[in-house]
Formats: structure tokens, C-alpha cells, sequence
């Protein structure tokens, strides 16, 4: 009995890791964008004094802002350039500004994102100080053990006014030694000096100081605070004091890893109408290895704070410490000691391809069922799709990547990393035989970096008839061609039923459809070639081949009022119009006019298609299967014997004839939601093409 107890505990966990199994897949949503990556930058606040000490400074710098596509460069303004008033280190920046040459040279439209170095201590008012003392009042006499200020002196009374001319004195030099700096941040990792009340006196005063002495005046960022419930407090208080307008957005780090706040700052910031940026993210190549090469789990970390943190909505990054700033046991993923030539590790390579291939992006949804430890982000510009995926556990075998809307249309190429491999990654390019799905194992501690390209699954709407108000008529397909490829479009009867005045929208992108004919499988299209003396701005229409896609044969219906609409070509931003005009040969003359032209002859309506008598019924044993049946009130789901992915047409009706649901679905396995329908018999039809299906359905 005990064996018989345990031999069921073993199938029940055999069972439980079979589903767990099956039901492993990452899932990515193609077609919902979300926000577009804006920027990702690279920081050199805190080395750009050393970079001039490498042995090849100007390749290095190359390396980080010319092969890498950042638009942002982090750099620092510094107390020591006016320590006391009225004395003025003019040779301080020297270093830095050759370094942000060398940056301008790899890069010339390069953005410089200045903010205040806070390394002395001045993380709050109980430590030292991060300005001059004529600015802010308070100086540090004596440290206890820890570092930390036992005594000091000053009123700590805080000069807005001076803090604002030193921005300016800062601000002038950079842009007249050519590195104008184009984002200002006045509060980094110290807002409880810098409040909002006082960054935002001082920025006035800096704005002013900047127009008049012709300087541009940069873009404020901030806070830049060291954790994200500070940036929190200070969005919030910046929006309730009503300064909203100094910021172009809102940064801030998150070095406490309040890795569940990036939702609390992201939602911050758009509630004040802001983007939310992590203004010191890791490249997760630094470590204190003095050059050798880091484990890969501190990359696997870093790029798991950021699928975090753009799932929050944030729209830029800034990379902390490229290049190495002096201290030689620091390891970044360009390393080199005073002297020395710099060298590229692992993590540049990693921040190199993730850089290339999400700036510019839009964010996508994606969704890992039953991996631990798998974390992914997903961004698509157009038909170029980019998907990110970090597995800091052991490895998973045959991983499905589901793709919902969108259907693959390249091959899938491969980057990926692991302690094992080259630090330039392991690259390699695969194809799959369904259209929106892929398997791939991944590997152990790896990062992947998938891209290919990407094609819509088209939404086509039912039959329909188009008819023209101003001249009462059906828009037709005529066989009269002017070429073999292409063909006339005419205004017919009211009561014409062929195929040939049917017409179906069939889904493009951004809102614009193809206007397909059903009789001759062609796609209207607007040209810009004038007729009728181009009076209204008249172009000719035309049917064409559906392997015509450009502009020129998108549509997209401009609502006049409920039903009645006017039909809006994208290339020519002309409107569908039908004369009164017709000729031996053709009904009514169809052509484009300007969209000025608002009257009853460019209005349309729809109605819906009739019954067609070539449909062809075929036995329900052929066309598909359905359960539960008798149903009760709930769903049903069919499946259907043809597995192609296509559209097709479902209605129920009841046996007097009357549609109580219609759906156009795609997929060859669905559910109807039949809740609303009262017990009795129905008829399922489903129609594709020219085949109709039928089955009985009894509601209980």
C-alpha cells in the first residue's frame, strides 16, 4: 500500500512537471506599442577628466559614441570651478572639454546632459558639501569614523541667485569651447538641498543669465536622485508648486533597488505630462575586478532592472560609467590604467547591440508563462522587431516565442551571451515554418538579443456594397482596362448584387485600409494624374493588382456622421468622388478631388453584402467541429478541419432566419460567446470564400 501511495505521488509530480512544461512559452504582443525609446545615452560624468590619460582617448570615445548609436552624453559640472567668489579656475574643464570633443568628433549630433558631481559626500545636508560656500552656506569642520560630518559651520542659507550665475558661467564655457550643453539636471542625488523651490529659482536665473549672454539654454532633467521614492517626492512637490514647464522630463536613478517603485516614477511622471527616464542605468560590466573580465550575473541584473523599468513606461536611459575614471581595481566595460591603451569587455559588446537595437523603438508587450528566472522586453519600429531575453536560471529546452497580430516574415537572427562564450557573442540566424511562432533553448546565465522582421496579419472586413449619396449608386469594378495592369472603377446601379460591386477593407497599418474588389482580386488606387482639365483638383482612379501596397492604395474612411463617411486616399489626400458624368462604355466616372470637396457627390454609406448563389455547402463532417453541444449559456469553441491561418466569416442565426451574432476571426481554432442568446435551435455558418459551412447548435 505505502509503494501503491508513493508510485501515485510520482505520477502526480511527473504530471504536474509535464504541464508545467507545456505551458512554458514566452509570448510577445507585436502589434501594441507602447512608448518609444527617446534616448539612451552614456555616461562619462566621472571619467571625463581621465579619458585624456588613456593611451588612445579619441578611439575610445569612438568606440562608446560613434559605433554606439547613444544621443545622449553624460557629463558634470563641478564645485571647484569657482570655490571662492570671484575666482574663477578657467583651466579646470580643460580635460573634460577634450573629452567632449573627442565625443562631438565620434558623434556630432551628440546631446550633452550636464549634472552636479556629488562625490563629496553630499548625498544629504548632514555630510559635505557639493557647492561652492558662497552658494550654499555650510562647510564641514570635523568627520566622525564613518565619514560623515561631526562638526561644521555655516548658516546653511542657500543663494539661489549665485547658484543660478554658476550654472551660467558653467554653461557659457562649454558652448564657447564648442560642446554646448543641451540637458541640465540641478539637483543630482541632493534634493534636500536642492529642493524644488530652489531649483527652480535658480533656473529662472539661469535662463536669464543664458538669453543675455547669447548662450542656448538647456532642457532641464531631473531630479537625478539617487533612489526612486525621492524622485517620486520631488515630481509630486514639483507639481503641486506649479513648474511643471521647466522640465522637458523627469530622471532618477534607483541605486536603493526599490525595484518595485519604476511603476510608482513612471506614473508619476505621466501624471505631470512627463517622460520618465533612469538616468544612471548599469551596462553591468563594472565590478571591482581590476580588469578582468566579470561574471555575466551582474549583466544579467542590469538588464533585468531594465525590462523593469521600460514595462513602467520609461522612455531613456543614460548608461552609468563606460570607461574606466582612474581607479584601477574598477573594472567598466572600456578598461584602461594611466597610460594605458583601452580595451572593450563583454558588457560593451552587450550595450553596443541592445543600444542599436532599441533606440528609436517602440515598446511591446511580452509575457513569460512557467520559465523562473526569465525576463524579457520587446520593442518594434515599423516592420524591424527587437526582443531581449535575459535568463538568470538554469537552462530551458525548446522555448516557444508566441507572436500575436503579426506574423514572422524573415529569418530570426540570434545574439547571445554566457560566461562561455566570445565576448563579442555567439551570432546565428534560423527560420521557422509557422508564421508566428518559433521555438529556442536558452542557455544557462545567458542574454539573448533576437531581431527580425515582421508583417501584419491583415483584418478584412465582410462584403460590402459602397454607395455614393450625391449620385445614387454602387461603386464597380469594369472590365474595360486601360492597360492589362490596370483597370476602371464606375458608379452602377443602386440595386447591382455582383461580385464586382463588392469591395472589402482589408487592414494596412496606422488606421489606413486597402480598398479590395471581390470580383477582380485589385486594389483601388488614387494617381496624380490630372483629368477633367483638373478642375477640383481631379486625379484618376484606377484598379490595380493587389502586389500594389504602397500609399497610393490605402484608404481610410473621414466620418461626416454616423453612417456616412468620405473615403481619404493617404498619398494624394484626395477623396473618393462619383460624378454624374458617364460614358458608352463606363457608368458614372469615379475619380480623386481635393478633400475641399465636401459635398454629397464624395459621401458614402455601406451596406452589407447579399447572399451569394455560387456559395458551395459542404457536409459539416468536412468543415468543423464544435463543443459543447447541447451548450449551455456560456462559450462554445470550434475548431476547424482547415488549419490555414485566414479570415473567415462566422454568423449565428435562428431558424426564422435571423443573424444573432456575426464575428470575423482569423485563427482556425476560436470561442463564441453565446451568453446572450435564448434556448433553442441555431445555425452556425461559417463562410470562407466561396465555401459555406453549416452546423446545428441547440442552446439549453
Amino acid at each position: 500500500m505505502k509503494h501503491l501511495y508513493l508510485r501515485y505521488i510520482l505520477a502526480g509530480l511527473l504530471w504536474a512537471t509535464f504541464l508545467s512544461a507545456s505551458a512554458q512559452q514566452i509570448a510577445i504582443d507585436v502589434a501594441t506599442l507602447k512608448q518609444k525609446i527617446d534616448a539612451i545615452g552614456g555616461d562619462i560624468e566621472r571619467s571625463q577628466t581621465f579619458i585624456t590619460k588613456a593611451a588612445n582617448p579619441a578611439e575610445v570615445m569612438q568606440w562608446c559614441f560613434g559605433d554606439i548609436p547613444f544621443n545622449i552624453c553624460r557629463v558634470s559640472y563641478d564645485k571647484k570651478q569657482e570655490l571662492t567668489e570671484g575666482v574663477k579656475d578657467t583651466a579646470f574643464y580643460t580635460d573634460a572639454i577634450q573629452s567632449m570633443k573627442w565625443v562631438k568628433q565620434a558623434n556630432p549630433n551628440i546631446k550633452f546632459l550636464a549634472t552636479m558631481k556629488s562625490d563629496y559626500d553630499g548625498f544629504n545636508e548632514d555630510n559635505h558639501n557639493n557647492l561652492p560656500t558662497f552658494i550654499y552656506d555650510y562647510a564641514c569642520t570635523a568627520e566622525n569614523t564613518s565619514g560623515n560630518c561631526s562638526q561644521s559651520t555655516g548658516t546653511r542659507a542657500f543663494d539661489v541667485n549665485k547658484f543660478g550665475i554658476f550654472l551660467a558661467d558653467y554653461l557659457e564655457r562649454m558652448h564657447k569651447n564648442g560642446v554646448t550643453i543641451s540637458y541640465l539636471a540641478t539637483a543630482k542625488e541632493w534634493q534636500s538641498i536642492v529642493t524644488p523651490q530652489r531649483s527652480h529659482d535658480a533656473y529662472v536665473k539661469m535662463k536669464s543669465e543664458c538669453i543675455s549672454r547669447g548662450v542656448p539654454v538647456p532642457l532641464l532633467i531631473g531630479p537625478a536622485s539617487w533612489g526612486l521614492p525621492a524622485g517620486v517626492t520631488f515630481v509630486n512637490t514639483t507639481k503641486q508648486l506649479g513648474y511643471l514647464d521647466d522640465f522637458y522630463c523627469f530622471s532618477s536613478h534607483n541605486l536603493g533597488n526599490n525595484n518595485d517603485q519604476y511603476d510608482d516614477f513612471a506614473d508619476a511622471a505621466a501624471a505631470a505630462g512627463k517622460q520618465a527616464w533612469d538616468d544612471e542605468s548599469s551596462t553591468g560590466g563594472n565590478g571591482r575586478t581590476s580588469g578582468v573580465e566579470p561574471d555575466i550575473a551582474g549583466v544579467l541584473t542590469a538588464y533585468y532592472k531594465k525590462t523593469l523599468h521600460y514595462a513602467a513606461g520609461y522612455a531613456g536611459e543614460v548608461m552609468f560609467e563606460l570607461t574606466s575614471r582612474g581607479v584601477s581595481a574598477e573594472t567598466r566595460s572600456v578598461y584602461f590604467q594611466n597610460g594605458q591603451t583601452g580595451r572593450r569587455l563583454r558588457a560593451y559588446y552587450i550595450m553596443k547591440e541592445f543600444t542599436k537595437q532599441v533606440i528609436g523603438k517602440q515598446y511591446i508587450p511580452s509575457t513569460v508563462s512557467t520559465l523562473p528566472g526569465v525576463y524579457t522586453m520587446a520593442f518594434r519600429e515599423g516592420n524591424n522587431l527587437t526582443m531581449v531575453v535575459v535568463n538568470d536560471s538554469s537552462a530551458y529546452a525548446s522555448v516557444p516565442f508566441n507572436l500575436t497580430s503579426l506574423q514572422l516574415t524573415s529569418s530570426i537572427n540570434q545574439i547571445k551571451w554566457t560566461n562561455t562564450t566570445a565576448i563579442t557573442g555567439e551570432s546565428s540566424s534560423f527560420d521557422t515554418t509557422d508564421a508566428d511562432t518559433f521555438t529556442r533553448t536558452l542557455d544557462a546565465n545567458s542574454i539573448s538579443i533576437f531581431t527580425c522582421t515582421v508583417g501584419i496579419i491583415p483584418t478584412v472586413s465582410e462584403k460590402l456594397f459602397l454607395v455614393n449619396l450625391g449620385n445614387p449608386s454602387r461603386l464597380q469594378y469594369t472590365n474595360e482596362k486601360e492597360t492589362t495592369a490596370t483597370a476602371y472603377a464606375e458608379g452602377t446601379s443602386t440595386t447591382a448584387t455582383s461580385m464586382n460591386a463588392q469591395w472589402q477593407f482589408v487592414s494596412a497599418s496606422d488606421g489606413w485600409s486597402y480598398l479590395k474588389n471581390a470580383g477582380s482580386d485589385r486594389y483601388l488606387q488614387c494617381t496624380n494624374t490630372s483629368i477633367d482639365g483638373g478642375v477640383d483638383g481631379a486625379v484618376q482612379v484606377y484598379l490595380v493588382p493587389t502586389t500594389n501596397t504602397g500609399d497610393d492604395v490605402q484608404w481610410k474612411k473621414v466620418n461626416k456622421d454616423n453612417t456616412t463617411f468620405y473615403l481619404l486616399n493617404k498619398a494624394t489626400s484626395k477623396y473618393l468622388q462619383c460624378t454624374n458624368a458617364s460614358s458608352a462604355t463606363k457608368g458614372l466616372h469615379i475619380r480623386g478631388v481635393n478633400a475641399t470637396i465636401t459635398d454629397a457627390s464624395t459621401q458614402w454609406n455601406q451596406t452589407t453584402e447579399t447572399p451569394l448563389s455560387t456559395e458551395k455547402l459542404v457536409s459539416v463532417s468536412e468543415g468543423f467541429s464544435f463543443y459543447p453541444n447541447p451548450s449551455p449559456k456560456n462559450n462554445i469553441h470550434i475548431t476547424l478541419a482547415e488549419q490555414k491561418r485566414q479570415n473567415r466569416l462566422v454568423c449565428i442565426t435562428d431558424l426564422t432566419g435571423r443573424q444573432v451574432l456575426k464575428q470575423l476571426v482569423s485563427t482556425p481554432s476560436f470561442s463564441l460567446d453565446v451568453a446572450h442568446l435564448s434556448a433553442g435551435m441555431y445555425l452556425i455558418t461559417i463562410q470562407q470564400g466561396n465555401l459555406r459551412m453549416v452546423q446545428r447548435l441547440m442552446i439549453e
